[in-house]
C-alpha cells in the first residue's frame, strides 16, 4: 500500500523496500529505500526528522514526509518585456535596439531573451537574430543567436538560451539586438520561476496618517515631521519603511533623520520625488535608531499623507507589469487607458490591488483609481483603467501588490494643445535688425582641409567665419566642419544644429567621410560651445564673464534682448546657412552646392536653433528635422520642467524683474514665436519621458509652424533623446523634398492613366465586416498628386453613419487620410483620395486597405498623372556583358562575372539601372548581388528570391564612381547570367502597362487562355513595342533541377502618340493540364509575374501509397482504440454564454514512442445549453512555430445552432512543448513509429472520438475545416474515420511530396536534411513520406469536399492541392467543388468561413454517406480510357481484374 502510494506522489517512482542505511544513494531503513534528489538528502533538518519518526517506526508517516518533501514544485514562465516597439533591422545589418542591463538585474543562467519577430526579409541572404556585446557590439563566445526562417509563420519568437558568461555580461553592460532581414516588435526576458506555498497576511502596517506639508525652505518654521518611536515597536530589519505623499511640486525632494536631527544610518540621501512614495530598506543601525528615537521627515515640496511598515514575507509573490503599449501619446480618435499585467507565482488564489495616481505635467494631482483583484494560483489576471483626459501630459503613477510599478508620461490629443504665441509688437522688427547687423559682418570664411578625416568619399574641411558681435561691436568667430563629396556633381546640403554644450563637456561630431556620400553636411558650433569652447579656442569665452562660469549660455546677459546669447547664437545659425550658399565659390565646394536643396536639423538646443534658421533663414531652407528641442513656451516650460526655469528664476531675482517682465523678454527668443515665420515642411521628434525639454514644450511650437506639411512622433520611451531611427528617418523626410535645382518638377498637363487595383463587388456591413486588400505589387507606379478613386455603388439604409476608410497593412488608418462619409451621396458615387508623399511611400512598400461600414463599392482605381520628358528617346540599354554563366557564391562552385571599368559606357551616371537577366532558377531562393569587384555598393541589399526574366538596380552617385574605378562583378546564388545592360531610364520610352485581372485564373479545359494588356503611350510620338510572354512550369525539370521557357508568346504593338491600345495574346497550344508561371513584358520591362493554370482537375498525381498502408493506419488506429480518452473538461466561464458553453478539453492519445506514456492533447469545445442534437464542426489548425498566441476559445455566442471543437494536436498551440523543437516534419523522420504525423494524424482521429462521445453532438452531422496543416488534417481524418457529414480543407498541407519537392523548397529541405542524416536513397525517402501524404488518404474520403487554395502560394502551391481532390474517387462530382483564388498566397479569402459553413448547411438532415463498398456492378463500363483505382485508392492498367473505381463509380473488372 505505501509503496503504491508513493508510485502515485513521487517524482522520482516507486520505493524498493528492504533493510538498509542513509547513504548518497537514498535513505533506507525498516526494510524500504525511499530514493530522494542530493539536495534533500543534504538538508539536517530532514535527517533529524528522519530519525525521529525512524524510533517511532511510523511507516506511512515516513513515507508520507518523505513523498512530500521530494515533490518538486511546480514552475511557469515569467515574461519581463525589455522593451517594446518597431525596429527594423535591414539585409545590411543596419538597425538594433539596446538594451540595458536595469532590467537585467535578476538574470540567471538558463534564461532565455525573446525576440519577437513580426516580419522577415525575403530578400536578405541569412536573415538572422544576433545578441551583441554593448561595447563595439562584439559578439559572445560562443555567439548567441537565431537564424530566420523565411517560410516561418509570422509573428515569430525567436529565443535564446543564456549561459553563465553571457548573464555576466549583460547584467553588467546590457545588450544590443542586431541582425540581417527582420522587424522586431519586443524583446523579453523569460525566467522558469517556482510556485510559492503558504499563506500570506496583511503586509502593511501604518505609522501615521495625516496630510502634512514638507517645505525646508528659509522662513518655515513647521515644515517637518517627527514620528515617534513607538511607531516602530514592531518594525524589523529587511522591512520597507514608506513615506506616501501627493501635492508634488517640480524639483521636490525627501529626506529622512534620526528623532535627534542627525545623518538616520544607511539612509542619508536626499530622494528626488517624482512617483507617490519613498522608502528605505531597515537594517539593523537604522532599526536601532527608530526604536529609539523615531524620525524625522524632511523635504520640500510635498504634502506627506501616511507613514508605513510593508513586510515583504506577506507581500504576495506576483509579478507585475505595465502593457507597453499604456505608454503612448494618444490621438484623439484613441481610447487611453492604462493596462496591467499580474502574474502569481503562489499557489493560491491571492487579493491585491492595482492603483493608479494621474497628475497633470505641471504637477496638479488629476485622477486617482484602485482597482482590487484576484490572481488565481500560477496565473494572469489584467487591470484596465480607461483614461478621460484633456488634450495635453500626464504623469501616471502605478501602484500594485503593495509597491510602485512604474511611473511615467502620457499624453493625450497633443495638436490641441493651447500655445498661444507672446511675441512683443516689435517681434518682426527686433529679428530684422538682427540680420541686418549680421549681413553688415562679413563672413571672412577660412576653411582647411583635414586630411586625416578625409579618407573616403568625401573631403572633410575645418571651418571658420565671422558672426555678429555680443554687443561689443567686435564679430564673434564660430566654427565648425564641412563635408564635401570628392566626386563631381552637385549635392543637397543637411546643416547639423549642435545641442547644449553643458560644461563644456559635451563630444564635438565631425561628418564622416564615408557615412553619406551624396550630401554636403555642415556640422555648426554656435558661439562660446563645443569646438569654440576647446582649446586652443576656449579663452575666447572669458568675454561671457561670472555667467559663463558653469557654461549657463542661458544665463548670458539675460535681459538685455538687444545683447542676449540666444540673439548671437540664433544668428550664427543664419550664418551657417550663408556659408554654406558662399561655399559654391570656394575651392573646397566650387559649383557643388544645389543652394536650393539646404535642409537643417538639431537635437535639444540644436532643436531650437533648427527653428530659427527656417524662421529667420529667409526661405532658404527646403525643410527641417527639429527634435526634442529646447527654447519652447517658456511661461508653461517653467512650470513642467525644473532646468532652465533655475537659471530663469535667479537671474530673475539678481535682476529684479517681475513674471510679466522675464517672460516679455524671453519670448524674443521662445520658439513658439519663432515657428509662426516657418512655412516649410517640418518633421519632429519627441520624448514622452523627456524631464530636459518635456513634450509639452516640443508641441508649443509645433501647433504654431505655418508649413502645409508637418509631422511628428512621439517616442513612448525615450527621454532627452531620440531613437535610433531618427536619423535614417529625417534623412528619407530630406530627400522626399528635394527640389529640381530649378527646373520644374512636373509639366502642367500630366497624362491621365487610370490604373485598375481591384475590380468586383464587396460588401462593407454596418458592423465594419468586409474589406478588400490591395497589394503593393499592383501601387508600384503610385506617386504623389495621383488620386485613389473608389466606386461605392450602393449605401446600405440599415447605417446610421456609412463610411469610407483606407487602412494600412496594420489595419490602423492609412497615412494622411481621413474616413469619407458617405450620406446622403448620390450612387454611383466615386469617393478619391488624393496621394500625398508619405501615402505613396507606404502603399507602395505595403499595399493598403479598403474598408468602412455600411456600403458596397465594386473598383479601386489609381488615377496615376505620368509625365513625358523632353529627352530623345530610344537606345536606352547598352549591353555590356553577354554570354551564359551559372553565378553561385557557395565553396567549391564559386563563380560571378567582372565586367572591367573600361567595357562600362563612357556616360554612366547616377540613376541608370544595371540589368541581370537571368535563367536557370530552381527550387530554392535564388540571389542576385552587385559589387564594384569584390567591395560592397553603397546602399545595395541583395535581391532575394529572384523571379522574372532579370533583376536592376539603380545606381547612386558613389556607385557609378566605385564602378568607374573598380569595375562591375555580378555575383549571387542560384541562377544563370545571360546578358548585362546599363539602362538610361531616360531614354526608355513611357509605356505604362497592365494586365487584366481576370486573366490570372485557373483556366477550365474549355478554356482558352489569355493575356489582355492596356497599354498608354505617355510620349508624343507613336511607338512600337514587343509585347511578350514567357512561360514555365510549376516543377523544375528532373533532369537539371532548374527551371526552363515552356512557351514563349510574343507580338509586336503600335502605340500612337498619347493614346492607349488594348493588345490580348492567345495562349492557344497552353494545353497541358497544370500550373504556370507567367511572366509578361512589354518593350523589355517585366510587367507581372504570377502563377496561373490550365485544366487543374486534369493534373494527374497518382496514389503513391503503398501496399500495406491501410493496414499500417488500421493497425496506428486500432492502437489508439486502447488509450482510454480520459476526458477532462473544465469550463471557461469568460467565453460561455446563455446560448453555448464553452470548455477546456484535455484528453489522452497515443503516446510519441512505442511503450511510452500515452500524450495529452488539448481542445476547446463549445456545446449549445439547450436539449436536442446540434450539428457539429471541428476545426484541425495549421502548423504551430511556438511563437504567438495559443488562439483564444470560440465565443459562446459565435454558432450558437453548433457544437464545436478547435483541436490543438500534440507539441502545438494549448498543447505547446519544446521537445519537438516546432520542427514537426523532421521530429521521428524515418521512423514508421515515432514520426511526429503519424501519431498526430492519430490525434486528429481522437477528435473525432471525442465528439463521437458527446451525447449533444448529432453523429450524422459532423463536419470538419482547416488550413495549411489543417487542411491535411481534414483530409486525413476523413480518410481514417470516414465520420463526416462534409469537410472544407484549404490551403492544404503535406499533398503530393514528390511533385511537391519539384515546386518549393519547404519541406523540402527538411526531408533532404533528414534523409541525408540518415542515408536513405530518394526511393526510400518517396516511400516513407507516402505514409503521411494527404493524396494518399483521398479515396478512402467518402463524404462532400469543399475546398479552396490559392494560386500564388509559395508555401502549399496550388499543384499540390489539387492532388487531393483530383483523387476523390469515392465523391460524387456534384458533391465536391474548388475554388482557386488568383491573387492570394498562403492565405484565404475573407468569406471563405461563410463559404464553406453555407455549403455544410446543404448537408444537415441528409444521412452519412457509405464507408465502403456497397454496390458492385460488373458490367465493362464506358470511357475505358478513363483512369482506373483499385479500392486502396492506387492507379491500375488497364490489365488489372478485380474491383476498380472508374469514372466515379465502382465495378468488377474482368
Amino acid at each position: 500500500m505505501a509503496s503504491q502510494m508513493c508510485k502515485n506522489t513521487c517524482p522520482f517512482g516507486y520505493l524498493h523496500i528492504r533493510e538498509g542505511r542513509i547513504n548518497n544513494r537514498g535513505t533506507a531503513f525498516g526494510g524500504c529505500r525511499v530514493y530522494l534528489p542530493p539536495k534533500t538528502l543534504r538538508t539536517l533538518s530532514l535527517i533529524k526528522k528522519i530519525k525521529v519518526i525512524m524510533k517511532q517506526r511510523t511507516m506511512t508517516s515516513v513515507l508520507l514526509l518523505l513523498c512530500a518533501l521530494c515533490m518538486r514544485a511546480a514552475t511557469i514562465d515569467v515574461k519581463t518585456n525589455l522593451w517594446s516597439g518597431t525596429q527594423t533591422v535591414t539585409d545590411d545589418w543596419q538597425g538594433s535596439v539596446q538594451v540595458t542591463a536595469d532590467g537585467l538585474q535578476q538574470a540567471v543562467e538558463g534564461d532565455v531573451i525573446a525576440v519577437t519577430v513580426s516580419e522577415i526579409s525575403q530578400t536578405a541572404s541569412y536573415p538572422q537574430v544576433s545578441l551583441r556585446k554593448t561595447a563595439g557590439w562584439a559578439q559572445f563566445d560562443p555567439a548567441v543567436g537565431v537564424n530566420l526562417d523565411k517560410d516561418a509563420a509570422l509573428p515569430y519568437e525567436a529565443r535564446m538560451t543564456l549561459t553563465a558568461d553571457v548573464v555576466d555580461e549583460i547584467k553588467a553592460n546590457g545588450f544590443v539586438v542586431t541582425g540581417c532581414g527582420f522587424t522586431a516588435t519586443s524583446i523579453d526576458l523569460i525566467q522558469k520561476k517556482e510556485l510559492e506555498e503558504g499563506e500570506k497576511g496583511n503586509p502593511v502596517h501604518t505609522v501615521w496618517t495625516g496630510d502634512k506639508a514638507i517645505d525646508w525652505s528659509e522662513g518655515v518654521t513647521d515644515g517637518w515631521l517627527k514620528i515617534d518611536a513607538a511607531g516602530f515597536a514592531n518594525a524589523q530589519t529587511g522591512w520597507k519603511l514608506r513615506f506616501n505623499y501627493s501635492d508634488l511640486a517640480i524639483g521636490a525632494q525627501g529626506h529622512i533623520s534620526t528623532g535627534g536631527w542627525t545623518d538616520m544610518p544607511d539612509a542619508t540621501e536626499y530622494v528626488q520625488l517624482t512617483a507617490s512614495f519613498f522608502e528605505f530598506t531597515i537594517t539593523e543601525a537604522m532599526l536601532a535608531e527608530l526604536k529609539a528615537g523615531g524620525c524625522i521627515v524632511t523635504g520640500i515640496g510635498f504634502s506627506l499623507t501616511s507613514v508605513e511598515l510593508i513586510d515583504p514575507a506577506q507581500v504576495p509573490m506576483i509579478s507585475c507589469a505595465v502593457d507597453n503599449g499604456s505608454i503612448k501619446c494618444w490621438e484623439v480618435d484613441e481610447q487611453p487607458q492604462i493596462s496591467v499585467t499580474l502574474q502569481s507565482l503562489e499557489g493560491s488564489d491571492m487579493n491585491t490591488t492595482v492603483t493608479l495616481k494621474l497628475r497633470t505635467d505641471a504637477y496638479e494631482d488629476y485622477f486617482t483609481k484602485t482597482e482590487n483583484v484576484t490572481v488565481q494560483a500560477g496565473g494572469t489576471a489584467t487591470v484596465t483603467i480607461p483614461l478621460t483626459l484633456e488634450p495635453g501630459f500626464y504623469h501616471a503613477v502605478v501602484e500594485a501588490n503593495y509597491g510602485l510599478l512604474r511611473d511615467f508620461n502620457i499624453g493625450y490629443n497633443p495638436t490641441a494643445i493651447t500655445a498661444a504665441p507672446d511675441m512683443q509688437p516689435d517681434f518682426n522688427e527686433f529679428w530684422a535688425k538682427a540680420k541686418e547687423d549680421l549681413a553688415a559682418v562679413p563672413i571672412d570664411a577660412k576653411v582647411t582641409l583635414d586630411e586625416e578625416k578625409s579618407t573616403g568619399a568625401r573631403n572633410v574641411y575645418f571651418v571658420e567665419m565671422q558672426s555678429i558681435d555680443n554687443g561689443d561691436g567686435k564679430p564673434v568667430t564660430i566654427r565648425g566642419y564641412y563635408a564635401v563629396p570628392k566626386a563631381e556633381g552637385t549635392y543637397p546640403v543637411v546643416i547639423t544644429q549642435n545641442g547644449y554644450d553643458s560644461n563644456g563637456a559635451s563630444q564635438i561630431y565631425w561628418p564622416d567621410t564615408d557615412s553619406n556620400p551624396e550630401w554636403i553636411e555642415l556640422n555648426i558650433s554656435n558661439r562660446g560651445q563645443l569646438i569654440n569652447n576647446r582649446a586652443p579656442y576656449k579663452d575666447e569665452n572669458a568675454f561671457y564673464g561670472e555667467d559663463y562660469k558653469d557654461n549657463e549660455w542661458f544665463a548670458y546677459n539675460f535681459g538685455d534682448k538687444d545683447t542676449y546669447y540666444y540673439r548671437g547664437a540664433y544668428m550664427d545659425v543664419v550664418r551657417s546657412i550663408d556659408f554654406v550658399i558662399a561655399s559654391n565659390e570656394l575651392d573646397c565646394a566650387k559649383g557643388k552646392v544645389q543652394a536650393d536643396n539646404i535642409f537643417m536639423t538639431g537635437g535639444s538646443q540644436g532643436g531650437a536653433f533648427t527653428i530659427a534658421g527656417a524662421a529667420l533663414g529667409d526661405g532658404r531652407i527646403n525643410a527641417i528635422a527639429p527634435s526634442i528641442q529646447f527654447m519652447g513656451d517658456f511661461p508653461n516650460y517653467f512650470k513642467v520642467g525644473s532646468w532652465p526655469a533655475s537659471t530663469a528664476r535667479a537671474m530673475q531675482e539678481k535682476l529684479g524683474l517681475s513674471d510679466d517682465k522675464m517672460y516679455e523678454f524671453l519670448s524674443y527668443f521662445d520658439t513658439k514665436n519663432l515657428a509662426t515665420l516657418v512655412t516649410c515642411p517640418v518633421t519632429t521628434a519627441m520624448g514622452l519621458q523627456d524631464p530636459v525639454c518635456p513634450p509639452r514644450t516640443n508641441f508649443a511650437p509645433y501647433v504654431n509652424f505655418k508649413s502645409e506639411e508637418k509631422q511628428y512622433v512621439v517616442n513612448p520611451d525615450c527621454q532627452h533623446e531620440t531613437p535610433a531611427d531618427w536619423y535614417n528617418s529625417y534623412m528619407d523626410f530630406f530627400k522626399a523634398h528635394l527640389k529640381g535645382n530649378g527646373e520644374p518638377e512636373e509639366p502642367s498637363e500630366p497624362t491621365i492613366v487610370p490604373i485598375t487595383l481591384w475590380q468586383g463587388e464587396q460588401e462593407c456591413t454596418d458592423d465594419w465586416q468586409g474589406y478588400q486588400i490591395i497589394d503593393a505589387s499592383k501601387c508600384q507606379l503610385t506617386a504623389a498628386a495621383d488620386e485613389i478613386a473608389v466606386t461605392v455603388n450602393a449605401t446600405s439604409p440599415t447605417c446610421q453613419y456609412p463610411q469610407l476608410m483606407l487602412n494600412d497593412k496594420g489595419w490602423a488608418q492609412l497615412v494622411d487620410t481621413e474616413a469619407i462619409p458617405l450620406n446622403g451621396v448620390d450612387m454611383p458615387y466615386e469617393a478619391t483620395i488624393t496621394v500625398t508623399e508619405a501615402m505613396a511611400e507606404e502603399i507602395k512598400a505595403n499595399g493598403f486597405i479598403v474598408k468602412g461600414a455600411g456600403y458596397t463599392f465594386t473598383s479601386v482605381v489609381l488615377k496615376h498623372k505620368a509625365y513625358p520628358s523632353d529627352t530623345e528617346k530610344g537606345n536606352d540599354a547598352t549591353t555590356v556583358w553577354e554570354g551564359e554563366e551559372a553565378i553561385s557564391w557557395v565553396e567549391g562552385s564559386n563563380n560571378s562575372i567582372l565586367i572591367d571599368k573600361a567595357n562600362l559606357p563612357e556616360n554612366i551616371k547616377e540613376g541608370d539601372k544595371v540589368r541581370v537577366y537571368i535563367t536557370g532558377l530552381g527550387v530554392e531562393s535564388a540571389t542576385g548581388r552587385l559589387l564594384a569587384n569584390w567591395t560592397a555598393l553603397d546602399g545595395f541589399s541583395n535581391i532575394s528570391p529572384l523571379k522574372g526574366n532579370y533583376y536592376e538596380y539603380t545606381l547612386s552617385a558613389a556607385n557609378v564612381n566605385a564602378l568607374k574605378e573598380s569595375g562591375l562583378r555580378v555575383s549571387g546564388n542560384r541562377y544563370t547570367a545571360t546578358r548585362v545592360d546599363i539602362i538610361d531610364p531616360a531614354k526608355e520610352y513611357l509605356i505604362i502597362s497592365q494586365i487584366d485581372d481576370n486573366d490570372i485564373k485557373a483556366w477550365e479545359k474549355d478554356e482558352t487562355p489569355n493575356l489582355t494588356m492596356t497599354m498608354t503611350n505617355v510620349e508624343a510620338e507613336d511607338v512600337t513595342v514587343p509585347y511578350t510572354i514567357t512561360i514555365y512550369r510549376d516543377m523544375v525539370d528532373e533532369e537539371t533541377g532548374t527551371h526552363s521557357v515552356y512557351r514563349t508568346y510574343t507580338t509586336d504593338v503600335s502605340l500612337p502618340a498619347g493614346g492607349t491600345t488594348t493588345e490580348t495574346i492567345d495562349m492557344t497550344d497552353l494545353d497541358e493540364p497544370g500550373f504556370y508561371q507567367l511572366i509578361a513584358s512589354v518593350d523589355g520591362n517585366d510587367v507581372c509575374s504570377y502563377n496561373i493554370g490550365y485544366d487543374p482537375t486534369g493534373i494527374v498525381s497518382p496514389d503513391d501509397s503503398q501496399p500495406d498502408f491501410w493496414k499500417y493506419w488500421d493497425e496506428a488506429k486500432a492502437e489508439l482504440a486502447t488509450v482510454a480518452m480520459d476526458i477532462t473538461m473544465t469550463e471557461q466561464p469568460e467565453y460561455s454564454t446563455e446560448a453555448r458553453k464553452v470548455y477546456l478539453v484535455e484528453m489522452k492519445s497515443v503516446a510519441d514512442e512505442a511503450g511510452g506514456e500515452p500524450v495529452t492533447i488539448k481542445g476547446y469545445y463549445a456545446e449549445p445549453t439547450a436539449e436536442g442534437v446540434y450539428p457539429t464542426l471541428i476545426q484541425y489548425q495549421g502548423t504551430d512555430n511556438g511563437t504567438g498566441s495559443v488562439g483564444s476559445p470560440m465565443n459562446g455566442d459565435d454558432r450558437k445552432d453548433w457544437c464545436e471543437f478547435i483541436l490543438s494536436t500534440r507539441g502545438q498551440k494549448l498543447c505547446r512543448d519544446d521537445k519537438y523543437g516546432y520542427d514537426f516534419y523532421s521530429y521521428g523522420w524515418g521512423d514508421m513509429r515515432e514520426h511526429y504525423y503519424r501519431n498526430a494524424y492519430l490525434d486528429c482521429v481522437r477528435a473525432v472520438d471525442f465528439i463521437k462521445s458527446r451525447k449533444k453532438a448529432d453523429k450524422d452531422a459532423i463536419f470538419a475545416a482547416g488550413g495549411s496543416q489543417g487542411g491535411c488534417f481534414t483530409y486525413v481524418a476523413a480518410g481514417l474515420t470516414q465520420a463526416f457529414r462534409a469537410i472544407a480543407p484549404s490551403i492544404t498541407g503535406h499533398a503530393d511530396f514528390t511533385d511537391g519537392m519539384r515546386i518549393v523548397n519547404w519541406p523540402r529541405q527538411k526531408f533532404l536534411d533528414t534523409q541525408a542524416a540518415l542515408g536513405y536513397t530518394d526511393e526510400e525517402r518517396d516511400v516513407f513520406n507516402s505514409y503521411y501524404d494527404t493524396m494518399n488518404f483521398a479515396s478512402r474520403v467518402n463524404c462532400p469536399v469543399i475546398t479552396c487554395f490559392s494560386l500564388q502560394d509559395t508555401t502549399d502551391p496550388a499543384h499540390t492541392n489539387i492532388a487531393p481532390y483530383n483523387l476523390l474517387v469515392n465523391v460524387d462530382e456534384e458533391d465536391k467543388e474548388y475554388i482557386i483564388n488568383p491573387f492570394l498566397g498562403h492565405s484565404t479569402p475573407a468569406d471563405w468561413t461563410q463559404t464553406y459553413m453555407d455549403f455544410f448547411e446543404k448537408y444537415i438532415g441528409t444521412p452519412l454517406p457509405p464507408t465502403g463498398i456497397e454496390t458492385i456492378t460488373t458490367d465493362n463500363g464506358n470511357g475505358e480510357n478513363a483512369p482506373m483505382y483499385n479500392i486502396a485508392g492506387m492507379k491500375v492498367g488497364k490489365d488489372y481484374k478485380g474491383i476498380v473505381i472508374q469514372n466515379g463509380k465502382k465495378r468488377v473488372k474482368k
